[in-house]
């Protein structure tokens, strides 16, 4: 197999009479303001054990949207991408919470009004870079659902597609997300969208956080994931 698809099934299982069904989410996009790779450093993140992990953090002012309410164990910052009307929101825990203890609370249909009431700020942003490769087996999800005839070499009826007698080995679905500076090597900001009277308001991701893409045209959160273990140095 190859590229995001490598590895993620037993070889062994193939046959002649055998279908592997493969679904790929691939998903592609910069940030309106890329980090500069000249910025980024090797700096301290703390993982979900409390371990030091030393990971390349990309470094970053700009003006991006604070969702910081003190009633919330949690603050959000929305940063535009350049595919129309389509956000990252990174979920940062507030001190002595953790990941966990803002999954008890937090609700993803929300994510809309916490966009909504998000504040544009200057941000000075640290955020590790990391990748996130994931496989979903859904052979025992539709099983549980009933769906068993088509896994079932002497059950399964594929006859509109082929005249030999096969059935589905695997169904898996394989999901990649790689989060980096970006295409550009260097981003050269808009100067007055750079400059600000006051400190900029900080937010610096060197512990568990939560990451979407998120749509505020369809109101809808097209990828999730949590990430406790970025790209180790």
């Amino acid at each position: 197999m190859y590229g995001s698809t490598i590895n993620i099934f037993d070889e062994s299982r193939l046959s002649p009479n055998t279908v592997i069904f493969l679904s790929t989410l691939w998903f592609r996009t910069d940030w309106t303001t890329n980090f500069n790779r000249e910025h980024t450093q090797q700096d301290t993140f703390y993982n979900d054990k409390g371990q030091e992990l030393i990971v390349s953090m990309m470094n970053r002012e700009s003006l991006d949207g604070i969702f910081d309410c003190p009633d919330h164990n949690f603050r959000i910052i929305f940063s535009s991408l350049t595919t129309p009307n389509m956000f990252s929101a990174i979920v940062l825990p507030r001190d002595e919470n953790t990941v966990h203890d803002v999954l008890k609370n937090f609700k993803i249909n929300e994510l809309k009004t916490y966009f909504d009431q998000s504040k544009l700020k200057y941000v000075k942003l640290k955020l590790p870079k990391f990748t996130i490769r994931a496989k979903n087996d859904f052979e025992n999800i539709l099983m549980n659902f009933g769906i068993t005839d088509i896994f079932d070499q002497t059950s399964a009826d594929f006859g509109r597609m082929t005249s030999q007698n096969v059935f589905i080995g695997s169904l898996v679905q394989v999901s990649n997300m790689v989060i980096d500076e970006g295409d550009m090597v260097k981003t050269d900001s808009n100067p007055q969208m750079q400059k600000s009277n006051s400190e900029p308001y900080h937010f610096f991701v060197t512990r568990p956080f939560l990451v979407f893409i998120y749509s505020s045209a369809e109101k809808a959160v097209i990828i999730s994931a949590v990430v406790t273990h970025p790209n180790v140095v």
